[in-house]
């Protein structure tokens, strides 16, 4: 990478983040690495070892302006190139010319969206273009004010390829509204055989709880996801409640394994694919299965947990909706969706590439429920989170997914419920909570671990975004003999980039200017410190381990309240050892702590805090949505330490608990292991957010769902089937805890 000027800023595209901008940045390196071994090995000498890794003459690697531009990045490939992709929804039509090649002669957005799609310009999943189809001939039937109260608000992806972001959003300004960039999609050299999905009735009682999770690794084939059937007098046979899954890859699937998939992303499984299978009975080789399908998914090193004995999807499915087949539950009944995330956006717990996919996740699954019946209420468990964010329920996943939910519920009336986790970060050190004065300077120190193979983030939030032009901001390297680096003066929607002692590239600062998250919702500016692994392969970019001082102060006016939040970058439960959390430190974060009984409490007058350690995805203010906080299974049902803390600046406490713990030295609950009859044990408030999206499907099931939503939904619910919380521990267990009484709790098969 040529040096370029550290004090001039590099723009961005005007819906880039600073995760998606320095991940790509990160990728572009380790592919100029990678050019220069092949050409190593070519011609023999060094072209890739050299500090500024400077590119070949010869076209291998890519201008400075291919890379401003966006162009996708990758391996070379043969056939066709990667699929640009983008979370978007449709802008609101209004009359008259509008800049962008498809919106000069438009009548309205859908049109023009439609005319692009004809033209190849951009590509849909099939039955989101079909449903712009139909409501663009329900709008040529309407009203001039029907159409005027009725704007395209709901989120979808599109695809496109040959040019980049900035240029994409150019080209389709005043149609499409960019939400949040996607991952690139690797396409197969075949085109996809697209089908209609198969009729998926429900075959249970028309009005049970349909019940979903999306989350990663589930064995759609385990036992505990079945039911008992006799059909024509022959002998009984297990068949599946399912009625999709949907595996979500990167990449196009141009020829499926189990049935012709209709996405452009991934497979989905129908309830007759799956039926076939297990049709084998004895014969049925579970974990072959799951090879068979993981082998076209996803490409050589990515993590595949439906061939490991645990599986979180799996763990977490059972304890919200499993049920043994040979036993009268009242959840054998329940009809089941699922939506299987793509290992690589689990594996980047940062949550820029999970996000998206979560969101669309949200919005299949709603598509499916009206397939299924038209009675049943819905209820979708999502037991992942992110720590950093804006926290005031700006962030695109969660105003997005509460929005969904609650229009689906106007327009269907049928309840919708979407449970969260409320986050294990408590005890992480990641946030930090200051006002600084004038003339008094503070300094928190950033711990980057050493083998650390994984990007660090720090967010910086004042309270009024406008204060970012206030604040003075200095980071010093660690080591004897650094010199603070100034990060002020970087432009909105602009990064600048921090080098080491030696001029070497180690990380970015982006200040992100204010953006539409969802329909009329702006998420705030903010600043983003983004830093290169600590631990690297020889020759690509990496930061020295070690703290990092962070020091903050004011250039102007009166005192300047802010956060500073460490973005989640550890790695997950069963992935292989990739990334190691780094955390904030200061001197007065070590007073003792009782509960755990160290010196690892933060200090009253420290800036470090475990106030607002809750999940980035929960601060929406929706009815529709619960954020679940984990207990320990005792007499007293304590908040598990790990359970975050809310906060008055954020959200002062989870909506509901439940017991993520069976003691202190019994951790975890069990619960079914990837492959039928077999049990594992997990913690942590995604296990407690299952607990509670089974008694939330189990009231709607028996008729004893409150009436009435929100706070008063929640204390009906603690009145039937928990305690409720101890005031002291309100701010970590909300109403209640749920502890499931007189609710069948898993039993394995």
């Amino acid at each position: 990478m040529t040096p370029d000027d550290p004090a001039r800023p590099d723009p961005l595209a005007p819906a880039e983040s600073a995760y998606l901008h320095w991940a790509a940045e990160l990728a572009r390196d380790r592919e100029d690495h990678l050019s220069g071994d092949n050409a190593q090995e070519e011609d023999g000498r060094d072209a890739g070892g050299r500090g500024d890794n400077t590119r070949r003459a010869d076209g291998r690697g890519r201008s400075a302006g291919q890379r401003r531009a966006g162009t996708a990045t990758g391996p070379a490939q043969t056939g066709p190139g990667p699929l640009q992709s983008a979370l978007v929804r449709l802008c609101p039509s209004q009359p008259g010319d509008r800049p962008g090649d498809w919106s000069g002669d438009r009548p309205d957005a859908r049109a023009a969206l439609i005319r692009a799609m004809a033209e190849g310009a951009v590509f849909l999943d099939p039955e989101d273009a079909a449903e712009i189809a139909r409501e663009t001939a329900e709008q040529a039937r309407a009203t001039p004010t029907d159409r005027a109260t009725s704007p395209a608000d709901e989120p979808f992806t599109v695809y496109w390829s040959d040019f980049g972001l900035a240029e994409f959003q150019r080209r389709f300004a005043g149609v499409l509204e960019v939400l949040h960039p996607c991952r690139p999609i690797t396409r197969g050299a075949e085109p996809l055989t697209l089908c209609p999905p198969p009729d998926c009735g429900c075959a249970q009682r028309p009005a049970a709880p349909i019940v979903a999770v999306i989350d990663d690794g589930i064995g759609f084939l385990n036992r505990r996801f079945c039911r008992r059937d006799s059909r024509d007098g022959g002998a009984a046979a297990y068949r599946t409640r399912f009625h999709a899954i949907w595996l979500q890859a990167f990449r196009s699937v141009p020829a499926p394994a189990f049935g012709a998939a209709y996405r452009q992303t991934g497979e989905v499984l129908h309830r007759p694919e799956i039926d076939a299978l297990l049709a084998r009975g004895a014969a049925l080789d579970e974990g072959a299965v799951y090879r068979a399908l993981n082998l076209q998914l996803y490409g050589p090193g990515a993590h595949r947990a439906t061939e490991q004995g645990f599986s979180h999807g799996t763990h977490v499915l059972d304890l919200a909706a499993g049920a043994d087949p040979d036993r009268n539950d009242p959840a054998g009944d329940w009809p089941l969706l699922a939506v299987q995330l793509p290992p690589e956006a689990v594996d980047n717990t940062a949550g820029t590439q999970l996000e998206p996919c979560i969101v669309a996740g949200v919005r299949w699954i709603l598509q499916q429920a009206l397939r299924i019946n038209r009675d049943s209420p819905v209820v979708i468990n999502i037991s992942f989170a992110t720590f950093a964010g804006p926290k005031d329920g700006s962030k695109a996943i969660e105003a997005l997914i509460a929005r969904m939910a609650a229009d689906w519920q106007a327009r269907h009336g049928r309840r919708v419920r979407v449970v969260y986790a409320w986050g294990n970060a408590r005890l992480a050190n990641q946030g930090a909570h200051l006002t600084l004065a004038p003339g008094h300077d503070e300094a928190i120190t950033w711990r980057l671990q050493p083998d650390d193979f994984a990007a660090s983030y720090l967010e910086v939030r004042p309270d009024d975004p406008a204060d970012l032009s206030r604040l003075a901001l200095h980071l010093t390297a660690p080591g004897p003999g650094a010199r603070p680096v100034d990060l002020g003066g970087v432009p909105a929607n602009s990064s600048r980039a921090i080098r080491d002692v030696s001029g070497r590239l180690v990380g970015r600062f982006y200040h992100l200017g204010a953006r539409s998250s969802a329909p009329g919702v702006v998420t705030p500016a903010h600043a983003v410190l983004a830093m290169a692994p600590t631990e690297a392969e020889r020759g690509l970019i990496r930061t020295p381990a070690g703290g990092w001082t962070i020091g903050l102060g004011i250039l102007r006016g009166g005192p300047l309240p802010l956060r500073l939040e460490v973005q989640r970058g550890d790695t997950p439960n069963g992935y292989r050892t990739n990334g190691r959390q780094s955390y904030l430190d200061h001197p007065r974060a070590h007073d003792w702590d009782p509960e755990s009984a160290d010196w690892t409490a933060p200090g009253s007058d420290c800036p470090i805090t475990r106030g607002a350690s809750h999940s980035s995805f929960v601060t929406a203010r929706s009815d529709c949505v619960h954020a679940v906080a984990a207990a320990v299974d005792l007499t007293d049902l304590p908040p598990a330490p790990y359970s975050a803390t809310g906060s008055a600046r954020t959200r002062a406490a989870p909506t509901l608990s439940a017991p993520g713990d069976r003691g202190t030295a019994l951790t975890g609950l069990v619960a079914a292991g990837t492959f039928s009859g077999s049990g594992r044990v997990a913690n942590g408030t995604s296990v407690a957010a299952a607990r509670v999206s089974r008694v939330i499907a189990t009231a709607l099931d028996n008729g004893t769902f409150p009436e009435q939503p929100g706070a008063a939904e929640a204390a009906a619910l603690v009145a039937l089937y928990g305690e409720a919380a101890d005031p002291h521990w309100q701010d970590r267990q909300g109403a209640g805890i749920l502890t499931g009484t007189g609710i069948p709790v898993p039993a394995l098969v």
